[in-house]
């Protein structure tokens, strides 16, 4: 009798032994396994948060929770800024003031800008010194291919990208200011070289001077070049050209550019300022998307399949309290 409860009191009290001391072992375990998981997590938050701070497809409200340009006016003389269509939404600055800006007569301000006298290295208010970020991510969903027109192409920076690309056959860039044009020209050159060397992809681009509503001379279809030479396009970009124009220069220009976009399958691209931009503002204009629609409509020849919320990159030294880039709208339209 004595020797079965002695028994039973050993058995006993090793196996409660032998719980008390693995149940710390599980137990940090779990306590070390879930402080080190919330670590990953966040950090792949942070870097995704990062790469979303330039392209963000959203809602515009959700949109401004992210930002508050603190900076968005760009100061200009009193004389290059004209009052027609101007509201709430922002001035129209005038041709003159787009061609002065790209004016580089000055050797002072060159050497202060360009010590290293190249022309990748310059800037202007909007010029960011690489494609737009939104232009990238386009081509990489594969929107861009064949033939493209770059509308208002400043330094090049899109036609650049592109004509490294493949799907791309040819680039055409233009831009009313002459300025930006032989700037772009030299950025091609240099690029062209630098690509001999490691046996890449390259179209070379073409970049002309011209303005936005003079495109075509109305004896046919396609863009009239210099040369006499007319061309279609499968694509077109427009990288902030529409939003700097009056109501009246707009409607020519989109009509200009369905005279130059093949019809049935050619698409048009746009990326404009966005009223979703807060007070203070001065100039550009901010568009929403009934103006868009408004514009690239039936009558005009086209149909819009789609308007997206998006950021736009900006020099730094204009970005806002959060960053470089500016809230926008981009869109994509079918030539019907």
């Amino acid at each position: 009798m004595w020797s079965f409860l002695l028994l039973a009191f050993i058995l006993t009290g090793r196996h409660c032994t032998l719980s008390l001391s693995t149940t710390p072992v599980h137990s940090s375990r779990r306590a070390f396994l879930k402080a080190k998981a919330p670590t990953k997590i966040t950090g792949c938050c942070q870097s995704q948060h990062q790469l979303n701070r330039y392209v963000r497809t959203s809602s515009s409200s959700n949109i401004a929770r992210f930002a508050h340009d603190d900076a968005l006016a760009q100061p200009v003389a009193e004389d290059a800024t004209s009052n027609t269509d101007s509201d709430n939404n922002g001035e129209i600055l005038s041709p003159a003031y787009y061609k002065s800006v790209y004016e580089t007569d000055d050797d002072t301000t060159k050497d202060d800008a360009d010590e290293s006298n190249s022309p990748l290295d310059s800037q202007t208010p909007w010029d960011i010194g690489r494609a737009q970020p939104t232009i990238v991510q386009a081509y990489n969903e594969g929107k861009f291919h064949g033939s493209v027109l770059d509308a208002g192409c400043g330094f090049g920076e899109n036609c650049l990208f592109l004509a490294g690309k493949q799907r791309i056959t040819s680039v055409v860039g233009f831009d009313l200011a002459e300025g930006a044009v032989a700037t772009a020209r030299e950025r091609a050159e240099i690029m062209e070289e630098e690509l001999r060397e490691v046996d890449g992809w390259w179209t070379t681009p073409r970049f002309f001077g011209r303005s936005c509503t003079e495109l075509s001379d109305g004896d046919g279809e396609g863009l009239l070049m210099d040369d006499g030479e007319r061309l279609l396009f499968d694509t077109s970009i427009d990288s902030g050209l529409l939003h700097c124009l009056s109501d009246a220069d707009a409607q020519a220009y989109v009509a200009q550019l369905a005279t130059v976009v093949k019809s049935g399958t050619g698409r048009a691209y746009v990326g404009c300022f966005s009223t979703a931009n807060p007070d203070p503002w001065s100039n550009p204009r901010r568009l929403d998307e009934d103006d868009l629609r408004r514009l690239f409509c039936r009558e005009n020849g086209w149909e819009v399949v789609s308007v997206k919320d998006a950021w736009w990159g900006r020099p730094s030294l204009r970005g806002s309290s959060q960053g470089a880039f500016c809230m926008a709208l981009w869109m994509e339209a079918r030539r019907l």
